[in-house]
């Protein structure tokens, strides 16, 4: 039986072409879409999330960073990053903007999702 300390991040380069690409994806996986735009200000740190994610890097460049691995990962338009639950990572050396649609396995807000922009307790 693997735990998520077994798991790791899974790039695929030039995974899609076009954003209509990435929502047949989307139909084949049964993902929820969301909309992330960040910029390199705006970085978020390490974190992990609670359900599998896949990232699909629609404009700009950035580096994911498996913390425990010390991986990293450049991604630019096109790629796709697979990132299973409770992958510590951190988004790194981004460009100015950069846009993704991330999808997961339930329907939940960017708030709910996102640790960094839940509301502090």
């Amino acid at each position: 039986m693997s735990t998520s300390e077994d798991l790791e991040i899974t790039v695929l380069k030039g995974f899609f072409s076009s954003r209509s690409a990435v929502f047949r994806d989307l139909a084949i996986t049964g993902f929820w879409p969301l909309t992330l735009v960040t910029n390199n200000s705006t970085t978020q740190p390490a974190h992990y999330h609670d359900l599998d994610s896949h990232a699909y890097i629609m404009d700009g460049k950035v580096v994911i960073e498996d913390v425990r691995r010390r991986t990293k990962y450049d991604l630019e338009p096109g790629d796709k990053a697979i990132i299973p639950a409770y992958t510590v990572h951190l988004e790194t050396e981004a460009s100015s903007r950069v846009t993704y649609i991330i999808s997961i396995p339930e329907a939940r807000s960017l708030k709910e999702f996102l640790p960094a922009l839940r509301k502090k307790e």
